[in-house]
């Protein structure tokens, strides 16, 4: 949410409050979580606010690192300072790309905190699990695709959202299960 505008940041609170409604009252079995970015993307104050405003006390908690290579480590920092700040709420990891955790730009300036797009060198993470062993981390889920491009940012990468075999390779080639 941080880049909406200052008029779009309630528009997107409200849609969010709807759908937690409505799926709490078509389902009330289903278990829900709100993206509440990464470590590197947004601070933990930052991201507790907007996921008070958008209903997390309604729901399960909240997830982290869905589109980032974050290690799980900073991770479970990160979500439990957040989840201090919204009242104990739980939270979910991605960690199907992870396992190197990312890779750091030369101008972070200019081209952001992490390599996003097919970064290389990357590996799987800590395997999905609802036993992840840390408190009030709920489970390590591999909500990504492994394997699935980012987009057509480097040479013979296909467009995004395809899978690309190549990159399905390197991952599992650099594994590493380990929580880092």
């Amino acid at each position: 949410m941080p880049c909406l505008s200052r008029h779009g940041k309630p528009v997107r609170e409200h849609e969010l409050q709807d759908a937690i409604n409505i799926l709490n009252a078509s389902c009330p079995h289903l278990v829900v979580y709100l993206d509440a970015g990464a470590a590197d993307a947004l601070s933990a104050r930052d991201a507790a606010r907007y996921l008070r405003a958008s209903g997390v006390d309604k729901i399960e908690g909240f997830f982290l690192n869905a589109t980032h290579f974050d290690w799980t480590s900073r991770e479970i920092r990160y979500g439990n300072q957040i989840s201090t700040l919204t009242g104990g709420k739980h939270f979910v990891i991605n960690t199907g790309e992870n396992g190197q955790g990312p890779l750091r730009p030369r101008d972070i300036v200019h081209a952001g905190n992490e390599v996003l797009c097919n970064p290389p060198g990357r590996g799987l993470g800590p395997l999905p699990t609802a036993n992840t062993g840390f408190r009030n981390v709920d489970m390590f889920a591999w909500t990504s695709n492994p394997g699935e491009s980012g987009g057509s940012c480097v040479a013979g990468a296909p467009p995004t959202g395809e899978y690309w075999p190549a990159y399905a390779a390197m991952l599992v080639q650099n594994a590493n299960f380990s929580v880092h």
